[in-house]
């Protein structure tokens, strides 16, 4: 499971270049072009919005596709937002685990609002 999650990762990776790519990347992502990155894109918000584990195990593979530390906080204002908003309540214990754990989840979670 985890090298789909890594491939996953890499393609979301990929959504967020394209969007903030040239003029012609930003107008084939806007119309769902590559249509596997856009796949992807779509069931990363799939397994975000169902929550639990395989949520916070994407989290994990987002961030170790980060490419570089910026990404952290990208990671934290996006899917890891979307997860603690929704289901923080549930996966209290988690996240504060990952949080000690993880440096990279760490600097993610402080880019979390509430």
């Amino acid at each position: 499971m985890t090298d789909d999650l890594d491939e996953l990762a890499r393609a979301w990776w990929e959504g967020r270049r394209l969007a903030d790519g040239t003029r012609d990347e930003r107008k084939r992502w806007s119309l769902g072009e590559p249509a596997d990155v856009a796949a992807a894109w779509e069931r990363v918000q799939r397994i975000v919005g169902d929550g639990g584990e395989p949520a916070l195990e994407l989290v994990l593979a987002l961030l170790r596709g980060s490419p570089d530390e910026a990404g952290y906080a990208m990671v934290g204002a996006g899917p890891l937002e979307d997860v603690v908003t929704r289901y923080g309540n549930d996966l209290a214990p988690r996240l504060d685990e990952l949080a000690r754990q993880s440096p990279a989840f760490r600097r993610a979670l402080a880019s979390v609002w509430l």
